[in-house]
């Protein structure tokens, strides 16, 4: 890898390949946070294991097993990964699974904010803002107008020339019920979802845009909630604040909600992982304000769902760690290295952890081996052949 790094993430991302970047980010992430969980991640050993490299067949890709993971959706690029598309695959089964009892609207919270305010304080207050939407018996009134029955939020936070831009998307189940399949003499529906959506923001927009003023933040009616429907164009939503990466076929409203490592920023704006990249080039100030975001962020669930939704849309109850440990119990892989401990060690020494799985998901045995026997030619040849 060249000693001048491409000016921007997504050069070198075009460059090296995402993987290659999740790792020289985790590094970077590193030495903003030596006394966190992700010093140890995807570098120490589980104790009592050997680290063994495979081909994960169904999902066509390498994996390692027997290294600890930190499990942190929020500052860790490796971690984000695994995490975020276990909760995009619930989000979408759960989704799919009620698609004739349930319809769903997409939900945007935003505050107006400069670049004097604080992360954690514009977290804080839009999270007590919510909670005071929803506690009101105005809120009971739309839930019951709009057969609101479950909801799942998630938060997304991006920087630029005001500052931190932190914002709320909300995935709501209504019953399909309050669509009207009868059709109108302009060949329309009735009632429409796009319908529906219109109404439900013209009531919530001027409700937290009140509840803002009163804790003493300022917001613009029209503009502080946007709701989109499934009917309607989500793209036009990325387009307004963010937009999805370079695989955009299929991109939903789960992507949406939960792919935040995957999404870059628009208008100029930067992603936390954009941040973090910016520090690793050498910007002093892009660190101060990635360490602000870890500090901001820690402790917070990437997801919030509503009472009950998990249960009633048929999803299971898995944790961030569960998540990314996930492929530890994969049933359909091929074993590509049992690599001895001395060994591992200096892999992660030399920081060719990405380089080593970049090669499993390629099914490339040579590069492989020569990587390992640069570093111990006599490491575990009988392992040299897998099964």
């Amino acid at each position: 890898m060249s000693a001048v790094l491409p000016s921007t993430l997504n050069e070198f991302q075009e460059s090296f390949g995402t993987t290659a970047s999740r790792f020289f980010l985790q590094a970077a992430a590193r030495t903003l946070l030596p006394n966190e969980r992700i010093v140890v991640c995807m570098r120490y050993p589980v104790p009592s294991q050997n680290v063994k490299l495979w081909y994960l067949s169904a999902q066509r890709r390498g994996a390692y097993t027997g290294l600890m993971r930190c499990g942190s959706v929020w500052v860790c690029p490796v971690c984000q990964v695994a995490i975020t598309e276990r909760r995009k695959n619930e989000l979408a089964e759960a989704i799919e699974n009620t698609r004739k009892k349930y319809v769903t609207l997409m939900v945007t919270y935003t505050i107006q904010h400069s670049n004097r305010d604080n992360l954690k304080h514009l977290i804080d207050t839009m999270t007590q803002t919510f909670r005071k939407l929803r506690s009101g018996g105005a809120w009971q009134t739309i839930k019951g107008e709009y057969a609101i029955m479950h909801s799942v939020r998630a938060l997304e936070i991006t920087y630029g020339q005001s500052g931190w831009h932190p914002h709320f998307h909300e995935l709501i189940f209504c019953s399909s019920d309050i669509v009207d399949t009868r059709i109108g003499a302009d060949n329309r529906p009735i009632v429409s979802i796009d319908d529906i959506g219109q109404s439900l923001e013209r009531q919530i927009g001027p409700m937290w845009v009140k509840l803002l003023q009163k804790a003493g933040r300022h917001a613009i009616e029209g503009r502080a909630v946007n709701v989109s429907t499934k009917t309607g164009d989500v793209a036009a939503y990325i387009n307004k604040y963010g937009y999805a990466p370079q695989e955009k076929t299929g991109w939903t409203e789960a992507h949406e909600i939960t792919k935040q490592p995957s999404k870059r920023a628009s208008l100029g704006g930067k992603t936390p992982l954009e941040l973090l990249y910016d520090y690793a080039c050498g910007s002093e100030k892009s660190g101060h304000l990635w360490l602000e975001y870890a500090r901001a962020t820690k402790g917070k669930s990437q997801l919030q769902w509503s009472r009950g939704a998990k249960q009633e849309l048929g999803i299971g109850e898995i944790s961030d760690s569960e998540a990314v440990n996930a492929d530890e119990h994969e049933e359909h892989k091929v074993l590509l290295a049992n690599i001895p401990l001395d060994v591992w060690k200096e892999v992660y020494r030399q920081e060719r952890q990405g380089q080593l799985l970049i090669a499993a998901t390629n099914q490339d045995l040579n590069t492989i081996y020569n990587v390992l026997d640069s570093i111990d030619p006599t490491w575990d040849a009988k392992d040299r052949k897998p099964h």
